[in-house]
């Protein structure tokens, strides 16, 4: 008697098509079975895919390391790149990747791509793929990412040395002591983007040094193309204010911004004329942001020119600024810190001498969580302003505590 062959699957195709639904159905492990098998008939762009997706969703991202070195098609394989960078918290290889990827499972790509430009904060890209996958599988899940309503309050006590320090001699300056409050709220509606917020110090033993600083921004993005509105107050007591209006062009460029800015100054008028502080202003800078994982970079470099009426105060700038800040669950801490260079462009007349200053400042800050959306936040600020004219220079120590809810 002949013995009965034991039936099975003979075609690839068919073993493919079973290792899809299985993972669909997230049996991630039978279809790992079933794709190992479906290779002994062969090499398979798609196949590799797959198991590439499946090592990389259980974090055995050097077995997916493996399996992409075999992939032949070029989009299959930015895709799986793509895919493979966004688990492992490089965001920017990712985006790369991502966009390298054309005619290929694009509905996922488009997710992970509009995850990506929403936390880099290019909104306008973010709907342009935002309109693509409302229609679709992702369709709920993109709406997730979206956040119309943000609302952010602080609320703590601070103490400011201020001091001058002149040929080493240290004379107070606006050392205070302050409780203050920080509400920050943002509204967006797809591309328009409206934000707010308002710092207040009070301080009890010296009201004269009481502290304001109301923002305002209006954002419009076409694309990569953002266009901000600012608007800034700064009130110090009853007898000090500044105010600043500016318009501009920002260009997002993957992790990178390019920005420009113009507009006006507005400050207390003095009695020299001389020291008026009012007029135009021009900014030009570029942003640097990179995330990888819990860790996030950035960086700015700009420069500045303010016509001022007061001759004392024309002046040309640059600078550089650079945060650092790596987040747990429960914890997270970072550094900011940075340099500017200020030529005034004419003679101080009153002290006739030409005047230069150089501002350093650095700014460890610890927070921990609470409370569900409430934490408590530790920070220290350091700046220093060496002047050619002794009387401009400064230090600052600025010691904080604060509690922050987020919504």
């Amino acid at each position: 008697k002949k013995k009965k062959k034991k039936k099975g699957i003979k075609n690839k195709e068919v073993y493919k098509l079973k290792a899809f639904a299985e993972y669909k159905l997230g049996e991630i492990e039978k279809a790992q079975e079933t794709l190992i098998e479906a290779l002994k008939f062969g090499k398979d762009d798609e196949i590799f895919y797959l198991l590439g997706k499946i090592y990389t969703d259980k974090g055995m991202y050097k077995d997916a390391e493996r399996v992409l070195a075999n992939i032949e098609n070029k989009n299959i394989k930015n895709f799986l790149q793509g895919y493979l960078n966004y688990f492992k918290g490089n965001l920017s290889k990712s985006r790369k990747y991502f966009e390298k990827s054309l005619n290929f499972n694009q509905e996922e790509r488009n997710y992970f791509l509009g995850n990506i430009y929403y936390t880099y904060g290019n909104i306008g890209k973010f709907y342009d793929i935002y309109e693509k996958l409302l229609e679709g599988l992702y369709k709920e899940s993109i709406k997730l990412i979206e956040k119309p309503l943000r609302f952010k309050l602080d609320a703590g006590y601070e103490y400011d040395t201020n001091v001058t320090s002149t040929d080493g001699q240290i004379i107070s300056r606006r050392s205070s002591s302050r409780s203050f409050i920080y509400p920050y709220i943002s509204y967006s509606k797809r591309t328009l983007k409206f934000e707010g917020s308002y710092y207040a110090g009070f301080n009890k033993d010296v009201p004269s040094y009481d502290y304001g600083i109301l923002d305002l921004k209006v954002s419009k993005w076409f694309g990569s193309v953002e266009i901000p509105v600012k608007f800034k107050y700064v009130s110090l007591g009853r007898n000090f204010y500044n105010s600043s209006f500016k318009g501009g062009l920002k260009y997002h460029l993957g992790e990178f911004k390019i920005f420009g800015n113009f507009g006006y100054l507005d400050y207390t008028n003095p009695e020299l004329k001389s020291e008026n502080r009012d007029g135009p202003i021009v900014e030009l800078g570029i942003d640097y942001t990179y995330i990888y994982r819990n860790l996030f970079l950035s960086f700015r470099t700009q420069g500045s020119y303010n016509d001022t009426k007061g001759k004392n105060w024309d002046n040309a700038s640059i600078g550089a600024q650079v945060k650092l800040y790596y987040n747990l669950r429960n914890f997270y801490g970072g550094i900011r810190g940075g340099i500017s260079y200020t030529k005034y462009l004419n003679r101080n007349d009153i002290f006739n001498w030409d005047r230069e200053d150089t501002l350093y400042f650095i700014s460890p800050s610890l927070s921990a969580r609470v409370y569900k959306r409430i934490f408590a936040t530790l920070s220290y600020s350091y700046y220093n302003n060496r002047s050619t004219i002794g009387i401009y220079d400064y230090e600052r120590n600025i010691y904080s505590f604060f509690l922050s809810y987020s919504y």
